[in-house]
């Protein structure tokens, strides 16, 4: 039998917002499994066509931040101007990370000495 975790609004009495199923260990190992190969054929895609898919999602958001700032409020109590400030940084983030993404996945030296290099490259990543 599937659980749910319930989640309610806090300036409203706790009143119910909605609910969204709790994943069991083995459906949460299958999705990691499944991401890993999904991040290699992600990783194969050219980078101009992941920032223009990208890209339409940010855009995506940008149509829909008063629906986003509307429920941001509902899930959290905020006011709503707080929630419209909210979603508009999400999506100004967004749009700068498609816009530096190609020095957010160059190597970045961290250490190095007479003998070896060592550096990371952590990729980009959103939140």
């Amino acid at each position: 039998m599937m659980q749910y975790l319930f989640y309610t609004n806090p300036a409203n009495n706790y009143s119910l917002v909605g609910k969204v199923g709790i994943s069991s260990q083995d459906e949460i190992s299958e999705k990691v499994k499944k991401a890993h190969t999904v991040k290699k054929v992600w990783k194969a895609v050219a980078l101009e066509k992941r920032i223009a898919l990208l890209t339409h999602i940010c855009e995506e958001f940008a149509k829909r931040e008063e629906e986003l700032a509307k429920l941001i409020t509902k899930e959290t109590g905020k006011p709503i101007q707080q929630s419209i400030n909210e979603a508009n940084g999400y999506v100004e983030e967004f749009r700068w990370f498609m816009n530096h993404v190609g020095n957010a996945i160059e190597d970045e030296i961290t250490y190095e000495d007479k003998k070896s290099v060592y550096s990371t490259n952590s990729g980009l990543q959103l939140g």
